[in-house]
């Protein structure tokens, strides 16, 4: 499977201007903004603790967009949720995924695209994944392919990754086809 193949079949059907996509260095405003829009919980979940906007920043600022691949769900200036992806060793590529509430239903795609670039851009055969607090996305994983759970992660098989993430597409589909119908008014 391509990202660039994947990253298009996901984003098909969408409204209001969202998207899956990439994002570059160019794009660090617009990742700081999200992170800023996240709550207490939710910064805790990706970050692993109350962290200041000024440690935001920091981080932000500090990414090694050399070895890091950020999947984002949004539109082109307010982001919904985030997949960073980064990479470990040659083998492992770290994955952390949050969301705000208007993204929820964003993130198990976002797993799989993660999953789909660990193999096909990092070509590396596990995706490490932090449950803290996140214990949900275990679930996530394994309606794609194979999972182990160690102390405070999961490790997903790359390898493994199945066609049966089809079914998450179609209930990803009919999810923002819920979303459309109430927008719709």
């Amino acid at each position: 499977m391509k990202l660039s193949t994947e990253l298009l079949k996901a984003s098909m059907g969408l409204v209001d201007g969202k998207s899956y996509r990439t994002l570059t260095r160019h794009h660090e405003g617009v990742l700081y903004a999200f992170y800023r829009s996240l709550d207490g919980e939710r910064r805790r979940m990706r970050f692993g603790g109350a962290v200041s906007d000024e440690s935001i920043a920091r981080h932000c600022d500090g990414i090694d967009w050399r070895s890091t691949l950020v999947i984002a769900f949004g539109s082109a200036f307010r982001l919904d949720a985030v997949a960073v992806n980064v990479r470990i060793d040659g083998r492992r590529v770290e994955n952390a995924t949050v969301a705000n509430t208007d993204g929820e239903h964003a993130v198990p795609t976002l797993l799989r695209l993660s999953a789909v670039a660990s193999g096909d851009l990092f070509v590396a055969q596990r995706m490490l994944v932090s449950l803290d607090g996140a214990g949900f996305l275990l679930r996530h994983l394994r309606e794609i392919g194979s999972t182990v759970v160690r102390d405070d992660y999961a490790e997903f098989d790359v390898t493994s990754l199945s066609a049966g993430a089809d079914a998450v597409d179609e209930r990803v589909s009919r999810a923002h086809t819920a979303e459309r119908a109430i927008s719709c008014g």
